[in-house]
């Protein structure tokens, strides 16, 4: 009661800020400020105050952790500059985004400059068993630039010094087409034109789907013969997750994000079109939601869309001889699109461990990339402080990829076709032709594909992948312990084998001290994934080995998993799949692991609920833990593996649960 009504000895009815009595009596009404007698929606208030005062508190401790770890882990004078702009008056929040984009200095403002090196985690050196002389990938220029004394020369070239993310692909028609005319989803013009140009520089480069020239060429005039509604919309999908301003561009599910917006109005498309004759742009979109799906940790969705595409594509003759069609425009688009959808499900099928889809290669023939390059589409980079155009040599890339897709091919039907399985297992001969045609393809590549000038992400990505296959092969055949003759270097196996895992994990090293891992690179998990396996798969061979490690050698490995599941953590503010995988990582740690984890990411113990939800979204048969092709995929597959993880955590909620009963 108030004070007024405790005196009048009168029946209060609590009403604030003043009691009815009051009202009625036009006195002043006071109530004592006790705990204890707060209304509930003073509770409720109070409540609701002080959750967002503790948010709040959340949000800023999360980015004073970043903001801390970055003046930690990069170079003296970026940390110099970015302390700087901070007693100036610079906003943490704001300093803390301009960082992500690894174009420190510039963006801040402290002066003229866009030369910048990521700095590994845990230690900044390269580690010292990745250092011996036949490591060509650290004879490049690539690595040298990396330290402070490198020559002008390399200094003067903005590929090796600067990262790929602050260069901007230079095409006058990404900024000439209107995308709203081909889309309901949205009017803004200037954003979708800067998706495109995400989507073409961070995605398209690997994992292409059509022949870009000929798409923006009617996309501007607005043919539908090689540009649709639907395929807009789906590349508009993909590249939403290449944005890093848009925060939800991970939650596929999410109504409110633009990629679901987007992938929505494509699904809607091509149900339409699928009943329809089939086109040639129908294919290419249902290659793009493959990719999307597959990203989305639902894969077994995803290769529906695939054999669907491929129907299509058969349906059109795409894969038969192209020369006999009148239209050079029609000539290029087909025979284009066939090695697109030839060399992707090649290397899906392959990691997936299922027979390939296409099991001949185009009749079209690949033309020399340099006597036309016209047929493969290059682009021009520009990179900040320079009016030079960088040529990105797409078509060598585009070219060495369809290549090495017709050995992945005949070794996935060799290794997975049930019509030519063998009961004993594969022939370890025919597994070592296989491994030296593979190195034989390796040792032609161009020169600007050459381990020592290799500098781009996509060109980076061609040659890890060509270190996990030959690792591949020849683990199957030490495993086999069969006879057989071979050329060297194949004549001594498991040096190949040490080699190549130096190689490829030398590679991804060089990526992320060059380029970091935040940006959008769907195939990039791939390779993150099978670094953090075989890091793990080390460390246990490690503690169940009668020989004790050397500090050196364990610190080594665990500096090897925390970069991997960085860059798994980091891909996973992209798309889910990666994010899904970290977890299964972090899941495999040992405690003093995932202790350093936690400094370098966001990592946090999922809860029950959180692990039973991905269990029961999850569709994927991705086989991430593969690291022998002797090993039985099935036991690997993702969505097992996720309902395993889920199953886990519940007997662990359950058992901290009845330990607490017994308290």
């Amino acid at each position: 009661a108030c004070t007024g009504c405790r005196l009048r000895k009168s029946q209060c009815d609590g009403e604030r800020p003043k009691c009815s009595k009051c009202v009625e009596n036009r006195t002043e009404c006071v109530y004592e400020a006790k705990a204890p007698e707060l209304t509930r929606s003073d509770l409720k208030r109070k409540y609701s105050h002080m959750e967002d005062q503790i948010n709040g508190l959340e949000s800023e401790y999360t980015t004073l952790k970043h903001f801390i770890r970055a003046l930690q882990s990069r170079p003296e004078a970026d940390a110099q500059a970015i302390f700087q702009r901070l007693r100036e008056g610079g906003n943490v929040e704001t300093i803390l985004s301009h960082l992500t984009t690894g174009d420190v200095l510039l963006q801040l403002q402290v002066e003229p400059e866009t030369r910048y090196r990521y700095v590994f985690p845990f230690r900044k050196e390269m580690p010292a068993h990745l250092q011996y002389p036949r490591n060509s990938y650290l004879h490049s220029p690539l690595y040298q630039a990396s330290f402070d004394n490198s020559s002008a020369t390399i200094q003067n070239r903005p590929e090796y010094v600067k990262p790929y993310s602050s260069a901007s692909i230079i095409d006058h028609r990404l900024d000439s087409v209107i995308p709203s005319k081909w889309t309901q989803v949205s009017k803004d013009d200037n954003l979708m034109r800067l998706l495109l140009k995400l989507y073409f520089q961070y995605e398209y480069v690997w994992f292409t789907c059509f022949q870009k020239d000929l798409f923006l060429a009617d996309m501007i005039s607005g043919s539908e013969k090689y540009c649709s509604s639907l395929l807009v919309n789906v590349v508009l999908a993909q590249a939403c997750n290449c944005h890093i301003s848009l925060t939800d561009r991970r939650e596929y599910w999410n109504p409110q994000s633009l990629n679901y917006k987007f992938f929505a109005e494509a699904r809607r498309l091509w149900e339409e079109e699928r009943h329809q004759k089939s086109r040639i742009t129908t294919v290419r979109a249902g290659l793009v939601m493959n990719i999307l799906y597959n990203m989305n940790s639902m894969d077994k969705l995803g290769m529906t869309y695939a054999v669907q595409a491929l129907s299509m594509a058969h349906d059109l003759n795409i894969f038969g001889q192209t020369s006999s069609l009148r239209s050079v425009r029609k000539q290029q688009a087909y025979g284009f699109t066939a090695w697109c959808i030839y060399s992707w499900l090649s290397l899906q099928c392959y990691h997936f461990m299922i027979a390939p889809l296409i099991p001949e290669m185009p009749k079209t023939p690949l033309p020399d990339f340099q006597e036309n390059p016209a047929w493969y589409g290059d682009f021009q980079l520009r990179y900040p402080l320079s009016q030079t155009m960088y040529p990105m040599n797409f078509g060598s890339t585009f070219s060495a990829r369809m290549k090495m897709a017709v050995i992945v091919v005949k070794l996935g039907r060799y290794l997975f076709d049930r019509d030519n399985a063998v009961s004993d297992g594969p022939s370890s001969q025919i597994l070592i032709d296989y491994a030296a045609e593979l190195i034989a393809w390796h040792s032609t590549l161009p020169s600007q594909l050459a381990p020592e000038k290799i500098v781009f992400p996509f060109q980076l990505k061609l040659h890890y992948v060509y270190h996990n296959i030959l690792i591949n092969i020849c683990e199957a055949v030490i495993s086999s312990q069969e006879q057989y003759t071979a050329p060297a270097p194949l004549d001594d196996l498991p040096a190949v084998v040490n080699s190549s895992k130096a190689c490829f994990e030398t590679i991804l090293r060089l990526y992320y001290l060059r380029h970091g891992f935040e940006k959008s690179d769907t195939y990039l998990t791939h390779g993150l994934a099978v670094l953090a396996f075989l890091s793990l798969d080390r460390l246990k061979s490690l503690t169940v080995s009668a020989v004790e490690p050397s500090p050196t050698e364990l610190e080594d490995i665990q500096r090897t998993l925390v970069l991997a599941g960085k860059g798994l953590y980091d891909q996973g503010c992209n798309y889910y799949l990666p994010y899904t995988i970290f977890h299964i990582v972090c899941g495999d740690m040992r405690p003093h692991e995932t202790h350093i984890m936690h400094q370098y990411t966001d990592i946090r113990k999922e809860d029950l609920a959180t692990s039973k939800l991905r269990a029961r979204h999850v569709q994927g048969q991705y086989p991430i833990k593969i690291l022998n092709l002797a090993d039985d995929p099935e036991q690997q597959r993702l969505d097992d593996l996720v309902i395993r993880y889920a199953d886990l955590a519940m007997e662990a909620s359950t058992t901290s649960e009845s330990e607490a009963e017994g308290m």
